[in-house]
């Protein structure tokens, strides 16, 4: 049985930090890490969000390394167009530049919250917490239309997605039943600019690139949060997307040439930290931004402490899911059946790992519910915790 006050501690998405960061071993498969600098008054007072990164504060932050193929460069082919991002920070807004090489500039949709996905796009997913529930999407493309949704969870931990459909079944309009989350309209709060290096839609004249500087307003994206402001040092899982689409030309009766999708090929998904699937909806494969200073010079990343807790959780619920599907059993508690039947590493069941605390603990509340608990290596007052719906919180204990 779980314990009731374990229940409340797993509610609330606390994040607290280890004394001490844990061996360099543990952060094997570390995802990318940008460090966003934070930006003084008067900087901020100097941003246009044109898309032209004309700022001088954007020249004091270095480009992101290029975005690769979702599913990784040892599976599928790099992208064939470069897009590279940058990130600065202040109290009202994470701004994201975006610069996509571009021959063949296209965009379709003018009405926001229509399914941007169908056509090129660019795309913004955070999850503030950490908890892999609760995170946000962005979806914008060359004619700045934009589609914003909430995830309540995960669509492969049931979802559902809320936004301001314009679509029948396009998402629901609240979620009530998985912690009132209202309806997700964020639109009036964006603020952006586009430019493009040529002609939007203009196969005779082409284009070299288009460009996107976003201001996340961080007010409204901390709205479902344990959090009410950014603070220097905080890290938010983050990734970024981009949807590139196969393009022909073709001549309309009228002698125009117009670009249309290739029927017979798939989109291309190029993300800035790859899932290793066609999938960028698992938070826990997302890279990190980290909350940098106002120091005007490259900032080093300080890799996040907990992850490898994080990276532990993960592995048990993987595990609680394959052994689940393969047997249809509901879930176990049994450490040694999930190294045997869903490959889960031996040396964490056992509790020889060196990157955490002792052996994960699993609570069934029944069959079809488990929570997960593991403590930090170098702080037993910290221990994780992680929800057969994938939801991750931290809580500290005290002696």
């Amino acid at each position: 049985m779980i314990n009731k006050s374990l229940l409340v501690a797993v509610t609330l998405c606390l994040v607290a930090r280890a004394i001490a960061e844990p061996p360099k071993e543990c952060f094997v498969g570390y995802p990318r890490q940008y460090v966003a600098r934070h930006l003084t008054p008067a900087e901020s007072a100097t941003m246009e969000l044109d898309g032209r990164m004309l700022e001088s504060v954007w020249s004091t932050v270095p480009w992101s390394a290029a975005f690769t193929d979702i599913q990784g460069d040892a599976i599928a082919p790099a992208p064939y167009l470069n897009t590279q991002t940058k990130m600065l920070w202040d109290d009202h807004c994470l701004y994201i530049a975006a610069m996509m090489e571009e021959p063949q500039a296209w965009a379709v949709s003018s009405i926001n919250n229509s399914l941007l996905y169908q056509e090129n796009d660019f795309e913004v997913l955070v999850d503030p917490d950490g908890c892999d529930w609760r995170y946000s999407e962005l979806e914008i493309n060359a004619l700045g239309t934009q589609w914003n949704l909430l995830l309540a969870r995960p669509y492969v931990d049931g979802g559902p997605c809320v936004c301001r459909n314009i679509t029948p079944g396009q998402c629901a309009s609240s979620a009530p039943d998985q912690g009132v989350y209202d309806t997700w309209d964020v639109e009036r709060y964006l603020k952006y600019g586009i430019n493009i290096d040529g002609a939007l839609n203009n196969p005779q004249q082409g284009s070299k690139s288009w460009a996107v500087e976003l201001c996340i307003p961080v007010e409204q994206y901390l709205k479902y949060s344990t959090r009410r402001k950014i603070t220097e040092g905080d890290y938010w899982r983050l990734n970024m997307l981009r949807v590139q689409w196969h393009l022909k030309v073709e001549k309309l009766p009228s002698g125009a040439l117009v670009y249309v999708k290739d029927p017979d090929k798939k989109c291309n998904n190029w993300a800035w930290q790859p899932t290793g699937v066609v999938n960028i909806h698992i938070p826990n494969r997302w890279g990190i931004v980290q909350f940098g200073s106002t120091i005007n010079s490259q900032q080093a990343a300080v890799m996040d402490d907990l992850w490898p807790i994080r990276n532990a959780l993960i592995k048990v619920y993987e595990a609680e899911h394959i052994y689940t599907a393969l047997y249809g059993k509901g879930y176990t508690d049994s450490l040694p059946a999930l190294v045997e039947n869903a490959h889960l590493d031996a040396d964490l069941a056992s509790g020889k790992s060196l990157c955490v605390g002792g052996q994960p603990v699993i609570h069934l509340s029944s069959s079809d519910a488990f929570v997960v608990d593991i403590k930090s290596l170098d702080n037993p007052n910290v221990i994780g915790h992680i929800t057969h719906e994938r939801f991750i919180s931290f809580t500290t204990t005290t002696q």
